[in-house]
């Protein structure tokens, strides 16, 4: 289809056939986290890694909109600290109209 990157949806971060398709490409791959356990996200990490993909990781909260007291920014360094190789993103899903959320992403 001509996609420049792939991302794993936070549904199918577990979806080991899928998964083992995207390995097969040349693509970057985006796996959004949302909903995943620690274990299940170092078995990703070392996957892709263990393959040489590039890939990153993209921390969400699987809750549309998502609550303020629910964004778990802090997962954001947890991850940053965990895995300092890797590119860490936000996907952002709380109510539009909030603006501030964003800039404080960043600052993570």
């Amino acid at each position: 289809m001509g996609f420049d990157k792939i991302k794993i949806a936070s549904c199918s971060f577990n979806d080991w056939p899928l998964i083992e398709k995207i390995s097969k490409t040349n693509k970057p791959i985006i796996a959004s986290t949302a909903g995943a356990t620690l274990d299940e996200i170092e078995k990703i990490v070392n996957f892709f890694k263990n393959r040489n993909k590039n890939f990153a990781l993209m921390h969400c909260v699987a809750e549309y909109p998502t609550p303020k007291d629910k964004l778990n920014l802090n997962r954001l360094k947890f991850l940053i600290n965990k895995y300092p190789e890797l590119l860490i993103g936000y996907s952002t899903h709380e109510h539009p109209n909030d603006t501030k959320i964003i800039p404080l992403a960043i600052s993570m």
